[in-house]
């Protein structure tokens, strides 16, 4: 009986598996999936990061380009100023004059 070596410091036993052999792989789990949060908040802020400025640079060129526009010297900004034009010169019209004038001529 004394040959059989049984090691004296097993630890606790908790459903038939030993603390020991417990923790680790749980600690080395749950540190393991705090990181990969980490890692994926860390690569989701840079991802934001690079959108926010393109879509910055988006704007500034947009900007630019009214700037240009408003600087030149003649600026039509109200293509209305068009439309009532060609409403009012007649070149643009819902019902032909002459078929108009010969429907009223018929119905006096």
């Amino acid at each position: 009986m004394l040959n059989q070596s049984t090691p004296l410091d097993q630890g606790p036993i908790i459903f038939g598996l030993q603390i020991k052999t417990l923790i680790p792989p749980m600690v080395g789990s749950f540190f393991g999936v705090i990181l990969a949060f980490a890692v994926n908040y860390a690569y989701q802020s840079h991802i934001n990061h690079k959108d926010k400025i393109k879509y910055k640079n988006i704007i500034r060129s947009e900007i630019e380009l009214c700037i240009a526009a408003l600087e030149q010297d003649r600026v039509q900004l109200l293509p209305v100023d068009r439309w009532a034009s060609a409403v009012n010169s007649g070149a643009l019209s819902l019902f032909e004059v002459e078929v108009e004038l010969e429907s009223l001529s018929e119905d006096s």
